[in-house]
């Protein structure tokens, strides 16, 4: 599995579901567009064909993301890299 961010390589896939050159991409809660990323994949999604339960899920999904941030807004931030030689 390969991340976009170095510092997310540790985290891997205990069931080996993800290939080891598939590339992937994680958005956490704390990043203030995730709930809008959501939104937008759900719409690319909807219109490559995929199922009505996956739209519906991404979209329960952002508003849980919603909800997690109104309730820590503390914790959101607008996305970044990690400090260091990387960023």
């Amino acid at each position: 599995m390969i991340h976009a961010r170095p510092d997310y390589q540790r985290i891997q896939d205990p069931e080996g579901k993800i290939g080891a050159d598939e590339p992937v991409f994680l958005i956490r809660a704390t990043d203030s567009t995730m709930p809008k990323a959501l939104r937008a994949y759900a719409v690319f999604a909807e219109q490559a064909g995929a199922s009505g339960l996956l739209v519906d899920s991404v979209y329960r999904h952002a508003v849980l993301v919603e909800d997690w941030q109104a309730a820590n807004p503390m914790k959101v931030k607008v996305p970044d890299l990690p400090k260091g030689p990387t960023s």
